[in-house]
C-alpha cells in the first residue's frame, strides 16, 4: 500500500519547479495542521506525566489521590492521559 509519486525534474523550467515545490508544501502544510488538531491521548507514565508537570512521583500520587489528576491502570501499571493532564491546568486570573 505505498502511496508514493515519482516527480521527474527534467524539463522543468525554474518556474515550473517552484510552483510544484510550493503545492508540495501546501499539501505538508495541511497534513500538519489536521495532526495537531487530532485530540491527544498518549499514554504517559508516571515518570514521563511527573517530568512534565515538574513535580516528585510523591507529589503525582497526592494529586491523583485526591482527584487532581485522573490516573488510569492497565494489569499493575499506571497510565496517564496527556489530554487529561493538560485539561487540568487551570489558567489563573493576574496576580
Amino acid at each position: 500500500m505505498n502511496n508514493t509519486k515519482i516527480l521527474q525534474v527534467q524539463n522543468m523550467d525554474a518556474e515550473q519547479l517552484e510552483k510544484r515545490f510550493n503545492e508540495i508544501q501546501n499539501t505538508l502544510n495541511k497534513l500538519m495542521s489536521v495532526k495537531e488538531e487530532q485530540p491527544k491521548t498518549d499514554l504517559l507514565t508516571r515518570k514521563e506525566a511527573a517530568e512534565i508537570l515538574k513535580i516528585s512521583l510523591v507529589t503525582l500520587y497526592t494529586w491523583t489521590k485526591h482527584n487532581i489528576l485522573s490516573a488510569h491502570k492497565i494489569a499493575n501499571k499506571v497510565y496517564y492521559k496527556r489530554a487529561e493532564i493538560e485539561k487540568a491546568l487551570v489558567q489563573i486570573s493576574g496576580e
